[in-house]
């Protein structure tokens, strides 16, 4: 914008197709006005139920082809924002289909991946893989730290001593850190947009 500061908007955990569709929508239009230079998703966009170690609930949707449909709309909807930089970190859900690929499957190993079946590389997103993180100006941005409860965020900025913003807890946190030279650091973490 005209002070030179890019525009980041930071999505949370959003699970489809079990995500809120109103509070994706609310996300959409204030998306729509802030215009962001940079969308960065902070995981679990997908559920990725039908391939969970996980027991299932007959009731849920648990077809691969479905769930992906359903992902593929919302990151569509992301693509229509236009920003100049899409990034998409793993979370542990995307995780899953790994997991499953390796245990149950592994003929489809470099066959089938997150990559492939949210189609984010042929739709210009930076891949960023589970337990790894990206740096966007004196910003950390991962899926989580392997430290959970109520202080996940907390932990996470001691983990990084640099702001960070995290996922998957599904919890609204923020904190502030500093030290004796005056330098501060905040840790973020917004919530989610599943049902």
């Amino acid at each position: 914008d005209d002070d030179g500061v890019d525009k980041l908007l930071i999505i949370p955990d959003t699970h489809a197709p079990y995500h809120d569709q109103r509070a994706w929508d609310l996300m959409l239009k204030v998306a729509e006005d802030f215009e962001p230079d940079t969308i960065v998703h902070l995981g679990d966009l997908a559920d990725f139920y039908s391939v969970s170690s996980h027991s299932k609930d007959p009731e849920r949707i648990s077809n691969l082809e479905t769930e992906m449909a359903a992902v593929r709309q919302l990151r569509q909807d992301l693509d229509d924002l236009e920003p100049e930089r899409k990034v998409f970190i793993e979370g542990n859900h995307e995780f899953r289909l790994g997991r499953y690929i390796h245990d149950k499957a592994p003929e489809l190993n470099g066959l089938v991946s997150v990559d492939g079946l949210l189609k984010l590389s042929e739709n210009n997103w930076e891949h960023v893989p589970y337990r790894s993180h990206i740096r966007i100006g004196k910003l950390y941005l991962t899926h989580d730290t392997n430290q959970g409860g109520k202080y996940s965020t907390a932990r996470a900025l001691e983990t990084f001593q640099h702001s960070v913003a995290i996922g998957h807890h599904h919890q609204i946190q923020y904190f502030v850190g500093g030290d004796a030279t005056g330098q501060h650091q905040v840790g973020a973490q917004f919530g989610w947009l599943g049902d």
